[in-house]
């Protein structure tokens, strides 16, 4: 894992709290996630990178946005995450609604699976053969990995 090199990433539920931190000048990286996971498609067994390109084309095929600028902003919140190890500190700003407890998912997943490899499963998914609860996929990322 390479050295924390820069400051915060603060990984948040969409851009309205990323707004919200902005004007009150919190200190960091702000990464919304905006994918809306409780429609359509969420198949198991996908790395976060072609569960991303499922999501974009299910969510411009509704007519909710451009195919590919969609695919351009998971591609870039994705290289975020493959790069989460050159954080000092990772805050996740989520609430206890299902539309936020549905992106903790993917996020602690690909948080933990990068940051602590050994948890990684064979496959190189992390949906399907991986089941971390929430709370202890938070209660891991606060410990240093062995």
């Amino acid at each position: 894992m390479a050295q924390a090199t820069e400051g915060i990433l603060n990984i948040t539920n969409g851009d309205c709290a990323v707004e919200i931190m902005s004007s009150a000048s919190l200190p960091g990286r702000y990464l919304p996630w905006r994918d809306i996971l409780h429609e359509g498609p969420v198949p198991a067994g996908l790395t976060l990178e072609a569960l991303s390109d499922v999501r974009a084309a299910a969510i411009a095929g509704r007519g909710w946005g451009d195919g590919e600028a969609i695919r351009t902003s998971f591609a870039e919140r994705d290289a975020i995450l493959r790069n989460a190890g050159h954080y000092q500190k990772i805050r996740l700003w989520f609430e206890h609604d299902l539309y936020d407890q549905l992106q903790l998912g993917p996020v602690c997943c690909s948080v933990i699976l990068r940051l602590c490899p050994f948890l990684k499963a064979p496959s190189g998914a992390c949906w399907k053969n991986t089941r971390i609860p929430a709370q202890a996929c938070l209660a891991r990322l606060t410990r240093p990995c062995a």
